[in-house]
């Protein structure tokens, strides 16, 4: 009779033991794989090497023998070799990267271009009485291919003030050399006549033959619509520096 009172009373104490362990080792194993994805993300997972020790370590001095601690362990080393491997199991399963979208020709990687004329004074070219100013640009662009692209330029009226950068519609000439003239380019209008002293800013872009703006062609912009900024364009290619002028007429 006291043989089997003796066997009841021992036999939670076993399963608590033993659910004690399960747990441990579930922990164990988690703890262990985050250290060792944390230790992969440092760039030093070898460092999972004296974690594996501890872990033994803390088994044999909580349990005691091999028998009680051994899942706890054995969780720690699964743990870690499954944080060191599985990321590299989800890189094998990702998708190859999609191909970059089609640059321009490999020599628009050095495009640039640079305005040579006017510099300072812009010279009008047609007469004081009428109220705009016409006048010719010219420059030097190196790296491009006039069969695929396009040089524009514009104008940023800064006294008395513009309300942004204003396209000249007619695209540049580019001659072999990269050497480029644009012309007319126009300054004012019927509502705004310029005259000597006024001030602007000057600027030249290359650009792709299908650019836009705000989802339009450039060659089909409005004419007179101002853009904020010259790289606000899409397609852009190369910007020349921007050059202050002051009119003389």
């Amino acid at each position: 009779m006291s043989a089997k009172t003796s066997s009841r009373h021992s036999s939670p104490s076993l399963s608590l033991e033993v659910a004690g362990t399960v747990v441990s080792a579930i922990v164990s194993t988690v703890v262990g794989a985050v250290t060792a994805v944390v230790l992969a993300q440092l760039g030093n997972p070898l460092i999972a090497v004296p974690i594996v020790l501890l872990l033994i370590g803390a088994g044999v001095m909580v349990y005691k023998n091999w028998d009680s601690w051994r899942l706890v362990v054995l969780g720690g080393v699964v743990g870690l070799l499954l944080g060191l491997l599985v990321p590299y199991a989800f890189d094998l399963l990702k998708p190859s990267p999609l191909s970059p979208p089609a640059l321009p020709p490999a020599s628009n990687a050095s495009a640039a271009i640079h305005v040579t004329s006017p510099r300072k004074v812009l010279e009008c070219t047609n007469p004081e009485k009428d109220p705009a100013c016409l006048f010719e640009v010219k420059g030097k662009a190196t790296g491009i291919d006039p069969a695929d692209l396009r040089i524009y330029t514009f104008v940023y009226p800064t006294d008395p003030p513009g309300e942004g950068w204003y396209m000249q519609v007619q695209p540049a000439t580019v001659s072999g050399d990269g050497q480029w003239v644009q012309t007319p380019s126009y300054l004012g209008n019927e509502r705004a006549r310029v005259r000597t002293g006024h001030s602007l800013r000057l600027r030249a872009a290359v650009v792709g033959r299908d650019a836009t703006y705000k989802g339009t062609r450039l060659s089909d912009l409005r004419p007179g619509e101002a853009l904020p900024a010259v790289e606000d364009i899409e397609g852009i290619v190369a910007r020349s520096e921007s050059v202050q002028l002051t009119v003389k007429r």
